[in-house]
């Protein structure tokens, strides 16, 4: 029986460690280094030995929640897509626009 978990993927130091019960796919992931400037470790996914794949799920209004490796486990942390703008994605040019307008408007409800 395998007595560790392999952490593979975009993360700072891929490696296999020991496998400590309970413990989250996100720990496995920080012990390795973290996730890379280019991982995605929100979406990063757990290999089961049984051949079962685990990925994190979503919860609203709470922490997401991470998967348990099982012995034997290998945790994959795939890279982000270049073209996937998640978030708000605020620019300076963003805020710059915005700045603009509510200036315009101020000057315009001024004049009234």
């Amino acid at each position: 029986r395998v007595n560790t978990v392999t952490v593979t993927g975009a993360v700072y130091r891929p490696t296999t460690m020991a496998y400590v019960p309970g413990q989250p796919a996100e720990e496995y992931i920080r012990r390795a280094g973290g996730a890379t400037t280019r991982g995605d470790a929100g979406r990063a996914w757990v290999a089961q030995p049984n051949g079962r794949i685990a990925t994190t799920r979503a919860r609203r209004l709470r922490r997401d929640r991470s998967p348990i490796p099982s012995p034997g486990s290998v945790v994959t942390v795939p890279e982000r897509d270049p073209n996937d703008r998640r978030g708000f994605g605020i620019t300076r040019a963003d805020l710059a626009q915005a700045g603009s307008i509510l200036a315009a408007l101020i000057a315009i409800a001024g004049r009234r």
